[in-house]
């Protein structure tokens, strides 16, 4: 039997999601995400964000349950997020 094939269009918050929920319930799904960006992460994607961008926001508030933003990129808990991960934060 052929593995169940999945488009995703868009590769924003909710298509990476959709993406990421779908490989979790059935690992061996061929999906494909199309995206018409040459980065993936919608308002977020490395194309859209400009020099100096910080959300004032903790980095709680941008987590999943399971991957937390902290960890992932060894930023302070409480922090604010910047646009580019690894920039610095004044």
């Amino acid at each position: 039997m052929d593995p169940q094939r999945v488009i995703i269009v868009g590769s924003g918050i909710y298509g990476l999601v959709a993406a990421k929920t779908h490989l979790q319930i059935n690992p061996k799904v061929d999906l494909t995400i199309i995206e018409k960006d040459e980065t993936v992460g919608g308002v977020w994607s490395v194309s859209r964000i400009y020099q100096g961008l910080i959300v004032d926001g903790p980095t709680p508030m941008f987590e999943f349950s399971d991957m937390q933003m902290s960890d992932e990129f060894d930023m302070p808990k409480w922090s604010d997020v910047p646009g580019r991960i690894g920039a610095p934060v004044s």
